[in-house]
C-alpha cells in the first residue's frame, strides 16, 4: 500500500511538472498579455463610472482620487481639483467607487420603513400606544438606518489583476 501511494505521489508531482515547462509562454509574452487583459477589463468596467468619483490604489497605496473623465489609449483621467490627472493602467492594482449621495437617500428610505414597520408590529402586538409607541418606532428607525447604512452607504473596492 505504501509502494502505491509513493508512485502516486510521483505521478502526481510529474504531471505538474510537466505543466509548468510545457505552458510555453516567456515573461514577456505573459507580462504583455497581463497588461493587454488589465487594460480590456478596466475598459470594460469603466462603462458605467462616468462622473463618479474614484481611488486609483497602486502597489505603493493612493495613487490619486478624483471623478472619472474616462479612458485614453492606456491611461485613466481623473478631473482633480480643476486640473487633469493621466494615470497609467499597468501601475493600477485596485479602483475604489466612492459612495453616491444618492445611496444616503435608500439608507432613509430603508429607515423610515423600518420604524414605521416597528410600530405596525407593536400596536398590533403589544397595547402600547402615544409615547411607548413612538419609543418603538424610532428603536425600528435606529436598526433601519443602522442596517441601510451598513449595506447600501458604502464604498466599492474593485482589484485589477
Amino acid at each position: 500500500m505504501r509502494k502505491i501511494n509513493i508512485i502516486l505521489l510521483l505521478l502526481a508531482f510529474s504531471m505538474l511538472y510537466d505543466v509548468e515547462t510545457t505552458s510555453g509562454q516567456d515573461s514577456s509574452n505573459l507580462s504583455e498579455y497581463n497588461l493587454r487583459a488589465r487594460s480590456v477589463k478596466v475598459k470594460r468596467m469603466s462603462k458605467n463610472w462616468s462622473n463618479r468619483r474614484l481611488e486609483v490604489n497602486g502597489d505603493t497605496g493612493l495613487l490619486s482620487s478624483g471623478n472619472f473623465i474616462g479612458i485614453h489609449k492606456e491611461y485613466i483621467r481623473l478631473e482633480s481639483s480643476g486640473r487633469q490627472i493621466d494615470i497609467p493602467i499597468k501601475n493600477i492594482q485596485s479602483i475604489v467607487l466612492k459612495r453616491k449621495p444618492t445611496d444616503l437617500i435608500l439608507v432613509g428610505l430603508i429607515s423610515v420603513g423600518a420604524g414605521a414597520f416597528f410600530a405596525g408590529l407593536a400596536s398590533l402586538g403589544f397595547e402600547s400606544e402615544g409615547a411607548g409607541l413612538i419609543g418603538i418606532a424610532a428603536a425600528g428607525s435606529a436598526i433601519g438606518f443602522t442596517l441601510g447604512w451598513k449595506s447600501f452607504y458604502i464604498d466599492t473596492l474593485i482589484p485589477i489583476q
